[in-house]
């Protein structure tokens, strides 16, 4: 495939969701684990995964075999069904979604690259969740069993793919940015709880003790205020009772941290702007392709195997072998980006992000990352135990 004709695409499926993101991107921002926020039902194959087990677990024991399957195929959602009608959290939603346009400043190819990364997972979702949905059921319990397994696959590929954005598909002051935005929101102590904040402060076990007594103490009243009672008079006392107890509350938070880690705190929870022009990071081509040592088709058992035999030999379709085309692109742009980072910085230091070790480690993360999203995301349980057992053989 044309290279221009392939960046082209990927600047179409850019636009396209950039042109309507203020309509389908109803996602939730998270870059570490938060997913989309369900949108509104309009049918029972609508169903969380929750309400879906809550349904058949209801019907347990009155119902046959065949009765219990049927719910679950009715209440799984399947294939499109089951994506939001926007982008995944944490991947395309940071090309698209709106509070991240306004603080996040990205390079043309890091919004079409980051588009398609989003699309060739959700696609690949698709067709797994389809071919579940049409997977033949002989008894109720052998295929739930399939099902979880078919879904717990999914939501790995969603994490690698996260893995790969935040490797290879941002630069380290973007990261930055992402990491703190998401984990520390406006009621700032909150994330003091988290067990990253309390190893960036240090805290000892008799610290991490009191704060989470000062969260249970927070979580037991926090659901409690009135504040969406129709009285008005109601509802201005909840709140204003509400905004003192979390200064209490805060205050409490605070008084646990050394007058040395509140500082250090109140660093880290600085607001932070990122320079209104974006990156300079363009799409790998046979000009800067040399610049990267590892090519991810010849270093890469899986994806080498994978462009070497035709889809039919394989057992793939041709589909999936252009998602697979479309995630080796994806992992030789973070491959580039991540060589054009240390070169940018020419760090001395070995300890430095951007220094060459690290740099050689976040290629090598990065196409591990790649692999189990190729073999979790786009194929089947059998098709990846074959492209496995076909690149261990070439291996060896």
């Amino acid at each position: 495939m044309n290279a221009d004709w392939k960046i082209n695409r990927r600047r179409s499926q850019a636009l396209g969701l950039l042109l309507a993101a203020g309509l389908v991107c109803s996602t939730s921002v998270a870059m570490q684990a938060a997913a989309p926020p369900p949108s509104s039902k309009t049918s029972v194959g609508d169903a969380t995964a929750s309400e879906r087990d809550s349904a058949i677990r209801s019907s347990e024991g009155e119902s046959s075999d065949a009765e219990k399957i049927e719910q679950l195929r009715r209440t799984t959602p399947w294939g499109a069904q089951g994506q939001a009608d926007g982008v995944l959290g944490g991947i395309g939603s940071l090309a698209v979604h709106p509070r991240w346009r306004s603080i996040l400043p990205l390079g043309e190819e890091q919004s079409a690259t980051l588009i398609e990364l989003d699309n060739l997972v959700r696609e690949g979702r698709a067709i797994a969740l389809q071919e579940a949905a049409d997977h033949p059921a002989e008894d109720y319990a052998s295929y739930k069993s399939y099902v979880d397994r078919i879904q717990a696959r999914q939501s790995q590929a969603i994490g690698h793919a996260r893995r790969i954005v935040e490797i290879g598909l941002l630069t380290e002051s973007q990261r930055n940015l992402i990491d703190l935005r998401n984990e520390w929101s406006d009621f700032e102590w909150l994330s003091l709880k988290s067990g990253r904040a309390q190893d960036l402060l240090d805290l000892t076990k008799d610290q991490r003790r009191k704060l989470e007594d000062v969260y249970e103490e927070f979580s037991a009243r926090e659901g409690t205020w009135e504040i969406w009672n129709p009285n008005d008079q109601v509802r201005q006392e909840a709140r204003l009772a509400r905004s003192a107890f979390r200064d209490r509350i805060e205050a409490k938070a605070r008084e646990i941290l050394t007058p040395e880690q509140a500082e250090r705190w109140s660093k880290f929870v600085a607001e932070r702007t990122l320079p209104a022009e974006p990156p300079e990071l363009p799409a790998c081509s046979d000009a800067n392709s040399k610049l990267v040592s590892i090519q991810v088709t010849e270093d890469s058992p899986i994806f080498r195997v994978l462009k070497k035999h035709p889809p039919s030999y394989l057992g793939i379709t041709p589909y999936q072998k252009r998602l697979v085309d479309d995630l080796a692109e994806v992992t030789q742009n973070g491959l580039l980006w991540i060589e054009l980072e240390r070169c940018r910085h020419k760090a001395d230091d070995a300890e430095s992000e951007n220094s060459g070790a690290a740099a050689k480690k976040k290629s090598g993360e990065l196409m591990h990352a790649a692999e189990q999203v190729a073999l979790v995301g786009v194929l089947s349980p059998q098709q990846a135990e074959r492209i496995e057992k076909l690149a261990q053989e070439e291996e060896d």
